[in-house]
């Protein structure tokens, strides 16, 4: 759901704070199959969030929240197809962002306090350590059957088939170009930096033991699921990372967003998907649902 500002303003303040735009892959999506087939009608629900988890206390950011309200809204209506993407903020990307921006080495060094109420009960009452074993602490933590278990007790097999769901994967902002990470992704003072130069390695880390896990775990949960999984070719999407020239990065970079680099990273859309990437993830989804949900697989013809 998240894309560049501007973001929807339908009076729902949940809409501002989740960044809901009619840019996002899953709005383009919907208005598109429908504008291709002039015999089909689209109900399209958005209830996605900025920072969503699977877990913690956020009130609209929690998918289980999501769910129940989906629920709310369409009672015992058939669902012909929902949309999840959700993981990242449960391993605290923001915060790895921060850190590594801030402290030379940040996979090496000792977590400060992190705000997040998720990412704090899962780190309560252990001692403080280093980023790397606390991201490996939270990947274990990611309870994808968990989720599929409240997705099959909210909703009956009868309205929402395995094969009707459709986990996308996150756009990866870590490369240059393919096979090639960034050598600096955000430049700091003083030899700091989120760099992979000088010794850091902070980015090869981020994709190693961050980014290329939960995207295996993401294939792991869908294909043990029934689930579809929804992903880029990553010769595509390396072409357009966060480090490249704003032409061809596919990211909200900070310049663009005119703010500061400070631990509200979120609160502007910085690493928010452009709209071409948003129209990118829009068309891999497309040749998902033009097979499930159109009569013959294909858009008919103006009668």
């Amino acid at each position: 759901e998240r894309a560049t500002p501007p973001y929807t303003t339908t009076g729902v303040n949940a809409d501002i704070l989740c960044h809901r735009s009619n840019d996002a892959y899953t709005a383009v999506a919907s208005k598109q199959s429908e504008e291709d087939d002039p015999h089909s009608s689209v109900t399209f629900i958005p209830l996605a969030c900025s920072g969503a988890t699977l877990f913690g206390d956020y009130t609209f950011g929690t998918i289980k929240y999501q769910l129940d309200k989906l629920k709310d809204l369409i009672g015992d209506r058939q669902i012909g197809a929902l949309t999840i993407s959700i993981g990242i903020n449960d391993l605290a990307f923001a915060y790895v962002m921060w850190s590594c921006w801030e402290h030379y080495r940040c996979q090496d060094s000792v977590t400060d306090t992190v705000t997040l109420a998720d990412i704090e009960r899962v780190l309560k009452g252990l001692p403080q350590d280093t980023l790397k074993e606390m991201e490996s602490r939270l990947l274990s933590a990611l309870q994808y059957g968990e989720l599929n278990g409240y997705i099959r007790d909210v909703f009956s097999k009868a309205q929402l088939k395995p094969s009707d769901i459709y986990l996308v994967g996150y756009i990866d902002p870590l490369y240059q170009s393919p096979g090639k990470l960034c050598p600096v992704l955000i430049p700091g003072p003083g030899g700091l930096g989120f760099e992979n130069i000088g010794g850091q390695n902070e980015v090869t880390w981020a994709q190693d033991d961050i980014v290329g896990p939960l995207q295996h775990a993401e294939d792991h949960a869908a294909d043990s699921f029934d689930w579809h999984f929804v992903q880029l070719p990553q010769s595509v999407v390396q072409s357009h990372g966060y480090c490249n020239d704003p032409d061809v990065s596919w990211f909200n970079n900070i310049v663009e967003v005119g703010t500061q680099f400070t631990k509200a990273l979120s609160t502007n859309g910085i690493f928010h998907p452009k709209p071409v990437a948003q129209q990118a993830v829009a068309n891999a989804l497309l040749a998902y649902l033009k097979p499930a949900l159109l009569p013959g697989g294909q858009p008919r013809p103006p009668s």
